[in-house]
């Protein structure tokens, strides 16, 4: 069986100071079925992005929400589409344009994700 991990983020209320881990369901389980070990200490989740089991060009894991680019410039974000992992391109190219989840996404290399980059999701 596959290891499925996740990557969550979190944000205190109170600091403004927000975190990311990755978990792997095994993980989730032993802490109790709470991936937020600062629950009720002012925390929430504010994502929670399935790995694709793919590394990308520079060996970096790719998750659901990064943004990926490949080698011709073109930018997509990692959705989970029909059953698989794809990358929909961004504006200005073809959301219909879109790369299966395996051989193609290990050529593109991850710049960033949906959260801690929304500018990248912006049409250049």
């Amino acid at each position: 069986m596959r290891e499925i991990k996740l990557r969550y983020r979190f944000h205190n209320r109170k600091t403004k100071e927000t975190i990311m881990t990755c978990l792997t369901i095994d993980q989730v389980e032993i802490q109790g079925l709470s991936p937020n070990p600062f629950e009720g200490l002012d925390w929430q989740t504010l994502s929670r992005d399935q790995f694709t089991g793919i590394l990308d060009s520079k060996g970096v894991p790719i998750y659901e929400g990064d943004v990926v680019e490949n080698e011709r410039g073109e930018k997509g974000k990692i959705v989970f589409w029909e059953g698989a992992f794809i990358s929909a391109y961004l504006p200005p190219y073809n959301w219909d344009a879109m790369e299966p989840y395996d051989g193609l996404l290990s050529k593109q290399t991850v710049i960033g994700n949906i959260y801690e980059n929304p500018e990248l999701l912006e049409a250049t």
